[in-house]
Parts: C-alpha cells; sequence; structure tokens
C-alpha cells in the first residue's frame, strides 16, 4: 500500500457527516456549467473503496491524488490515434460512508476513450494506495440524465440546506477528509466568466431556511 501519511493535511482528517451549503451549491452549478461549456458529464463511475486495500482515513486523499497525477493529464493528452480533441477535465464526486465507503464520480469522457479509462482505473487506483480486492469495486454507468445524476450524488447535504436545492436528504454517514470536490473548469470563477457573457444565468433559489422542521 502506498503511504499516504506524508500527504495529510488539517483539511484531510477533517470529519463530516454532510455535504455542506457551498459544497452542494457548487456541485449543483457544476453539472449545469458542464452542460454550458459543451463538457456534459456523460458518465457515473462509483468506487467502493471499502474493496480496496485503502484505509478510510487515507481514501480522500488518494482519490485525489489520482485525479491529480493520472485522469487530469489522460484527458488533457488523447492519444494520437483517437479521433478528439484535449479537453480539460469537466468531473464532481462525491465520497459516502453508509454501510461501505464509496465514491461516485460523474465525468466528461468522450466515447472513444471511455474503454481506455475503464481500463486504467484499477491500475491508478492501485498506484495512490487503493487497489481493488474485488471485481465488484468498480461500476460504470451511462449518466442518461446528468442532472438526475448530481441529484443521487448530493443526498448527503446537510438537512438545512437540501431544500433550497431541491434535494431529498439521506444520512451518507462520516468521512475523514474533503467529502466532495469539482474539477476547476466548473468551478464559481467558470460560473462568474460565464454569468458575465450572458451565457449562464442566475438560478432563483429556494430559501436556505425552507427545509422542513427550519
Amino acid at each position: 500500500m502506498v503511504d499516504l501519511r506524508t500527504a495529510n493535511s488539517a483539511a484531510s482528517t477533517r470529519l463530516s457527516r454532510h455535504i455542506n451549503r457551498k459544497p452542494a451549491s457548487n456541485i449543483y452549478h457544476a453539472v449545469r456549467l458542464a452542460e454550458a461549456i459543451g463538457t456534459p458529464l456523460t458518465h457515473l463511475f462509483t468506487v467502493n473503496f471499502s474493496k480496496t486495500n485503502c484505509l478510510a482515513n487515507f481514501t480522500s486523499a488518494a482519490w485525489q491524488r489520482l485525479l491529480a497525477r493520472h485522469f487530469t493529464p489522460w484527458i488533457r493528452r488523447p492519444p494520437k490515434e483517437v479521433t478528439v480533441t484535449a479537453s480539460e477535465p469537466a468531473y464532481v464526486w462525491v465520497l459516502e460512508n453508509s454501510g461501505d465507503l464509496g465514491l461516485h464520480w460523474l465525468v466528461h469522457v468522450p466515447h472513444q476513450r471511455l474503454a481506455d479509462l475503464e481500463t486504467k482505473l484499477p491500475g491508478w487506483l492501485s498506484t495512490v494506495g487503493a487497489t481493488p480486492i474485488e471485481p465488484a469495486a468498480i461500476d460504470v454507468r451511462t449518466a442518461t440524465s446528468p442532472r438526475g445524476a448530481a441529484y443521487y450524488l448530493l443526498k448527503g447535504t446537510n438537512p438545512v440546506y437540501a431544500a433550497g436545492l431541491g434535494v431529498q436528504p439521506i444520512p451518507q454517514g462520516e468521512v475523514v477528509g474533503k467529502r466532495s470536490g469539482f474539477s476547476r473548469s466548473l468551478g464559481p470563477s467558470r460560473k462568474l466568466a460565464l454569468r458575465a457573457a450572458g451565457q449562464y444565468s442566475r438560478r432563483r433559489y429556494v430559501s436556505w431556511s425552507a427545509a422542513p422542521g427550519h
């Protein structure tokens, strides 16, 4: 197993029980921004880290390392024989711990490159200390409705804020480290730039205080 202890920071040891307001809002918008910039989130990968040899405390750090060291260079540099242009990474992800420690990764993958990504992902997991020990550790599905998939990812949102996004909250357990994330291409700066260009309209939020019981 790769020792990730040297990569730990104060943030990576934080314990959370929910996705809070700002991260939830960022994921909500990221899926819509992906559509606006022409990189819709096409596939939902689920990694059951309980079926890998990665310790729970290091799972979030391991996943972030995989994205930075492996997926990002891979998506930016397609092989010459693949007739698809290079693109910036476009994705959102969420960690959950309701029985098994699992990760949902909603990501844009050109169809010409999907098979290669499915082949490479187990090896990438091994290099960051999360070697799959069962074939069922990884599941891949087409995201026929990315927005619907986003609501599924957001079910672990803090109930105080869930109603403001139209999410039905379901407890998703305790997670050590960063609980969710998104690619820079789909972040708040991109949202502001698109709004300034008139390419992404402002959403009319339900009041955060409108959640039942608050």
